[in-house]
């Protein structure tokens, strides 16, 4: 039979505006490399015609994560258990990714290929043998940052802000562990919830 694919992203919640791009980069790689033709105006349509081998690829839907966890795992649950897809895309932010790398333990028979979700403990706690990441992590892309503003900038303290999620744990802890290597010295470390608006009053915290 066919390979059965889902995506799944946000369409609702902090990144819901990101739903369709995304879902559009998926849809590319189909078009590109497996002959398939877009099935309808928007990218959430899916995809029809893909081939890999003597194997057809069936589109069999986009699940609608909301950026936490809970949503992404019953959008999951929907897609590989009741729509039946091999292979799952996804998800979009890193507490959903570390969400669903736990749940493809627990389906060994599934494939989960990962999405833009770039926390650390993903892949490299979670350890799910059938989840896997083609990218680096929030921590690999600060790579350096702290090295350049401790020697090139001439730093010595720094604040860093991110909002309250795995991601920005994650990259952040990039910047402070290689700046406080080579001799600087965070201060504060602020944490706006994820959804914030106005981040004046946390602006504010940052120490003089």
């Amino acid at each position: 039979g066919p390979i059965k694919v889902a995506y799944l992203s946000d369409c609702e919640g902090a990144f819901g505006a990101f739903f369709e791009p995304d879902i559009a980069g998926a849809n590319l790689a189909m078009i590109q490399y497996a002959g398939a033709k877009a099935s309808g105006e928007k990218p959430s349509d899916g995809f029809e015609g893909a081939k890999v081998g003597d194997s057809q690829i069936e589109f069999v839907g986009a699940g609608c994560a909301d950026d936490t966890a809970d949503k992404a795992i019953e959008e999951t649950r929907r897609l590989m258990e009741q729509e039946d897809a091999d292979i799952l895309i996804g998800p979009l932010s890193g507490d959903e990714g570390i969400a669903v790398a736990n749940y493809a333990k627990e389906h060994p028979d599934k494939t989960f290929i990962n999405g833009t979700s770039g926390a650390q403990d993903t892949t490299l706690k979670v350890q799910a043998p059938n989840f896997f990441r083609f990218h680096s992590d929030g921590a690999q892309w600060s790579a350096g940052l702290g090295e350049y503003a401790y020697d090139e900038l001439g730093w010595k303290t720094a604040a860093v802000i991110g909002d309250d999620y795995s991601f920005p744990y994650t990259s952040l802890a990039g910047f402070v562990a290689e700046f406080c290597a080579v001799g600087g010295k965070v201060t504060k470390r602020i944490w706006p919830p994820l959804g914030e608006k106005d981040y004046s009053s946390f602006i504010s915290q940052i120490p003089d």
